[in-house]
């Protein structure tokens, strides 16, 4: 089993691609992201070559070790380059890819160094999107792969009960978990749900790698969405200034474009005139009626019990 072909088309990658931290000390030019672009495919095309699925025997696994090691860190750098590129479907493909090779062969080869930075990125990308479920399913996942590595994956023990996802004693015992690729998202989703929207905005500056911004760009606007839907709801009308505040932009062309894009809205001698929709008749709840039903449900629950 010859990888010196893969060996060599990886070695350009790195010297195309930056990555991890490496990210942030440079940016590669549209041309080097068509060569990796170029020297990614080819290398798809050798890794083809590979069988990686189980059952190995025994003189078979130093061999699949090394392939699998060469076919994350392919994975890696097409998470990076489709990054650099600005596909995001691409990153979602690749992404989903390499948490095969991270879960499933955990105790088959090295952690890697680019784990946590491609996790958090993707963490990011959900949470930009606004997709929480999505978001709290794959948090929930990572921490569950953590809990088992650590009791062995024997999770039916009554004494391995898992904790919750936000327990300090298992973020703080994991390297992943406890990393700031992770905790940066994990906190910016918490500030979601409380309503901090100003902490939101003004993290830009503190997300762990500059290639992050394409989310954080994407999140600012998701944010400032949600506090153009709460200002319609609460004001007929705003002043021009005071809704650049809230929003943390400036008075200018952004937020002119900002308040031309948001349907029914009038800016006109400095304010600017919210257009609500004509609500529905209300729906009137009968108190009394209610709360007899819950009681009755709650009694018969109480029965089943």
């Amino acid at each position: 089993m010859s990888l010196s072909n893969a060996d060599s088309l990886l070695s350009t990658l790195r010297g195309l691609v930056p990555t991890g931290t490496a990210a942030a000390a440079s940016t590669p030019s549209a041309q080097q992201i068509k060569q990796a672009q170029e020297t990614l495919r080819k290398l798809k095309l050798e890794m083809v070559q590979f069988n990686t699925t189980p059952p190995f025997s025994q003189d078979q696994l130093p061999d699949i070790r090394r392939v699998l090691s060469v076919q994350r860190e392919m994975l890696e750098f097409a998470c990076f380059l489709s990054l650099y590129s600005k596909d995001v479907n691409a990153f979602e493909r690749y992404i989903t890819q390499l948490k095969v090779v991270y879960n499933d062969f955990a105790t088959f080869m090295p952690v890697s160094q680019q784990q946590a930075p491609l996790l958090g990125l993707y963490l990011l990308c959900l949470l930009s999107q606004n997709r929480i479920a999505d978001f709290h399913t794959e948090y929930e996942l990572m921490c569950h792969t953590v809990f088992c590595s650590t009791t062995g994956g024997n999770t039916g023990a009554a004494s391995s009960v898992p904790p919750s996802p936000t327990a300090r004693s298992l973020v703080s015992s994991s390297a992943l978990l406890s990393s700031a690729h992770i905790t940066f998202p994990v906190s910016l989703e918490q500030q979601l749900m409380e309503g901090a929207y100003n902490q939101v905005l003004s993290a830009n500056q503190k997300a762990p790698l500059p290639i992050a911004k394409l989310f954080m760009d994407q999140l600012a606007e998701t944010v400032r969405n949600k506090i153009a839907d709460c200002s319609e709801l609460t004001y007929e009308s705003i002043a021009k200034d005071d809704l650049a505040k809230l929003l943390m932009m400036p008075a200018g062309a952004e937020l002119d474009g900002f308040i031309s894009g948001r349907g029914g809205w009038e800016l006109k001698d400095g304010r600017v005139k919210f257009n609500r929709k004509e609500e529905g008749p209300a729906v009137e709840i009968t108190a009394m009626k209610t709360i007899k039903q819950t009681l009755e449900y709650a009694t018969e629950l109480e029965r089943i019990v």
